[in-house]
């Protein structure tokens, strides 16, 4: 494929998801909203508390096929109807396990009625979720591999849509928590059959199981499926731990700052994902190739991780306190130290994905595994000693070695330009992160320390790309501008 028509195509696909996620976004974020000024920080803590435990429980359904399939559906596209016959029984299977498998679990580890009632109604999402990679992500593969992204955006918008929709209506007319629970699942199910009807007509879907295919998927999806369930309980485990030492209130508390920048990950979700077909593609000898789609997504990731980092300076106070209200105001430093932890976290989830679509997965899983292990015991110690504080900065510290620990345990796949533009970004994010936190607690005018900060953003998103890469940006965003298009 040339430069030119992959760098449209992937730049529209690009604007159609983020547009797209960040409606999805807002939606998703405007019902946690509401659900936490109406219930409170306990019931709030225990719906949190019970997606966490769900989506922890729903990794079976998973098992890190996803990145497999849309890899191969990307190389084998002639044989699609194949492929996805033994993935969808196999996916089935596994979406069966897993609500078996969650429910049984909170029989035995819960004794609160109330947390194994939120979690038995949650785990119905599990087949038709698609914040998991379960039974929906088989139709949904299709139009990712063939990068067209309309299709799934569209109905994961009308999901975040009916959700707000249904809990809206529900707080009005007074019903009881678990029945708003069951409403919050129960809006997914338009959305995941008009996906199967979509998907249908441009693949024809049929059960099958053909062993030696199935064998190869689950074989290919090991470390993938070890890599997402260590990575699911690392990005978790905070809240585990706060529940242990603290109590349903302080979940709740941290729950709130958690909500609102968890979600972010939608941004280099939709930057790998328009760009994980191009990259499965990559063949040897195609180094310039490779290098360029490899600076290109850290590098737009840098400028989307910086400005979450200085927007949290600069307004996330008076935004928390007109989202939640005073009362759960003891979030909002967690709330800073866990953006800025995310634009860290946005080069890891790149290069995550750069490893799955070179067959690099076992280096993702040894990288989360070293992780879980360093997690257990700063979050232990930050979450004792500082509560709420303590974990988002225990998670800002994780983030940030993180982000270098994976580069050096995946180096020896990656060339010298490769490893350089790591390098360089990454020393360029935290220069700038540093500064801005230092002027933060400077005693300067609001205005005036507000200036300097967007003065950073402007000279860091101008500096960080070259000429070249700023001209492939503009032909990308002319080719979504131009009639036709």
């Amino acid at each position: 494929m040339a430069v030119k028509t992959l760098t449209e195509r992937v730049t529209k696909s690009t604007v159609i998801l983020f547009v797209g996620q960040i409606a999805t976004l807002g939606l998703n974020m405007l019902t946690v909203v509401v659900l936490a000024r109406a219930w409170g920080e306990e019931s709030f803590g225990i719906f949190s508390y019970g997606l966490v435990i769900v989506g922890l429980f729903a990794l079976p359904a998973d098992f890190g096929i996803k990145p497999v399939l849309v890899r191969e559906l990307s190389r084998q596209r002639e044989r699609a109807a194949e492929i996805l016959a033994s993935v969808l029984g196999l996916k089935i299977g596994l979406t069966i396990f897993s609500m078996l498998l969650v429910n049984g679990l909170s029989f035995f580890l819960f004794s609160d009625v109330q947390i194994r009632t939120a979690v038995l109604i949650l785990s119905f999402s599990i087949p038709l979720t698609t914040k998991v990679s379960t039974l929906r992500i088989v139709f949904e593969s299709v139009f990712l591999a063939d990068l067209d992204m309309k299709v799934p955006v569209a109905f994961q918008l009308l999901d975040a849509l009916l959700q707000l929709t249904l809990v809206l209506i529900l707080l009005r007319l007074g019903a009881a928590e678990n029945w708003i629970i069951l409403a919050y699942c129960a809006a997914l199910l338009p959305g995941f059959i008009g996906c199967v009807i979509m998907a249908g007509r441009r693949v024809r879907f049929r059960l099958a199981f053909e062993k030696e295919r199935v064998i190869w998927f689950l074989k290919e999806s090991i470390p993938l499926f070890i890599y997402i369930g260590l990575a699911m309980l690392y990005e978790r485990l905070d809240v585990l731990l706060l529940k242990v030492f603290y109590d349903e209130a302080r979940v709740g508390v941290y729950s709130s700052a958690f909500r609102l920048t968890a979600p972010l990950v939608f941004l280099p979700y939709v930057v790998t994902q328009s760009l994980y077909p191009a990259m499965s593609r990559i063949i040897d000898g195609e180094e310039e190739r490779r290098g360029l789609i490899f600076s290109m997504g850290l590098k737009v990731l840098f400028v989307l991780g910086l400005a979450l980092g200085l927007f949290g300076l600069i307004a996330g106070k008076p935004m928390y306190k007109l989202i939640y209200g005073i009362g759960f105001i003891e979030g909002l430093p967690a709330f800073q130290w866990l953006l800025w932890g995310q634009a860290f976290n946005f080069l890891t989830f790149f290069i995550v994905d750069y490893n799955s679509s070179q067959n690099m997965q076992r280096r993702n899983a040894q990288f989360v595994g070293i992780m879980l292990v360093m997690a257990l015991v700063v979050d232990t110690v930050m979450i004792v000693k500082y509560g709420v504080l303590g974990a988002g900065a225990a998670k800002w510290m994780l983030q940030i070695i993180g982000a270098v620990l994976l580069v050096m345990l995946s180096k020896r796949h990656m060339d010298a330009i490769q490893v350089r533009t790591f390098i360089r970004v990454f020393f360029f994010l935290f220069i700038l992160m540093i500064s801005a936190m230092c002027l933060h607690y400077f005693n300067l005018v609001g205005v005036i320390k507000t200036a300097l900060m967007v003065m950073m953003f402007v000279v860091g998103a101008l500096k960080i790309f070259s000429s070249a890469q700023k001209k492939i940006l503009v032909r990308g965003l002319k080719a979504i501008t131009s009639p036709g298009s």
